[in-house]
């Protein structure tokens, strides 16, 4: 497994706190060190949901499909019977996996919701929504995960962080 973190002083970081009404940010016009040149790729979302068994926040590129058998089993959690580990053809696309960690209640959630490339280096941009004081949750742990196949690129992942709170009744 590649995964790219980058320095803390080069990483992107945008964090916003805003209704869920207002979480379309403008990805590749915000000031986030994107090239002008990077160009939006299709995202296909293999697997989502919210019992992983990944506690604690991560970010993963995974290359090839030996390292994807080896995070399957965090990802789908404790799912009996397992399903199976997606097909993903690794000649042409990468897998890119964002996990928010353990919560303890409910009505939060993850998404990758556009990526860009530039130069063989990706920039991928996750959200985080978490529950306003005002919803209902579950009370259980979760713990939010997606899983995204995207076209290959040889370079860095750098991820652009954005979180929202959604504001119920």
């Amino acid at each position: 497994m590649r995964h790219h973190p980058r320095s803390l002083a080069s990483s992107l970081l945008v964090s916003a706190s805003v209704a869920l009404s207002g979480c379309s940010g403008d990805f590749a016009g915000a000031q986030t060190g994107i090239p002008s040149d990077a160009a939006a790729v299709q995202l296909h979302v293999l697997a989502s949901g919210s019992n992983s068994t990944m506690s604690t926040r991560e970010r993963l590129v995974v290359r090839d499909a030996a390292t994807l058998e080896t995070v399957w089993p965090r990802i789908v959690g404790n799912v009996l019977p397992a399903p199976p580990v997606p097909v993903v053809d690794f000649g042409a696309n990468v897998v890119i996996v964002a996990a928010m960690g353990a919560r303890s209640t409910g009505g939060y959630a993850i998404a990758i919701d556009e990526a860009r490339t530039a130069h063989g280096d990706a920039w991928i941009s996750v959200i985080e929504r978490a529950p306003g004081d005002r919803c209902l949750t579950t009370q259980a742990f979760t713990a939010p995960f997606v899983m995204v196949a995207v076209p290959r690129f040889s370079g860095e992942a750098s991820f652009v962080e954005r979180t929202a709170i959604v504001q119920c009744g």
